[in-house]
């Protein structure tokens, strides 16, 4: 039986005043079953996804996003 993933969500602010600029960019870079969300302060972006099959928040889609140069810092992190 396989377990089910955890949740984990991720949350920072981006670095420029477009922050769809940085959502677009981010998203390239998630895999499948992670997305990015903009809060309505259009500077806040939230990444959400399921651990699951070695797509880890921290062993997997962080690293991923520092290949591409982003480099989020943490607001709220619940991922474990």
């Amino acid at each position: 039986m396989e377990s089910t993933p955890a949740r984990a969500t991720f949350t920072f602010a981006a670095d420029r005043t477009d922050g769809r600029d940085v959502q677009r960019h981010i998203d390239a870079y998630l895999p499948r079953g992670w997305h990015t969300q903009l809060d309505a302060d259009g500077r806040t972006v939230t990444i959400h996804g399921n651990d699951h099959a070695g797509w880890t928040l921290h062993d997997y889609v962080l690293p991923r996003l520092a290949s591409g140069c982003i480099y989020p810092v943490s607001i709220n992190d619940n991922g474990q």
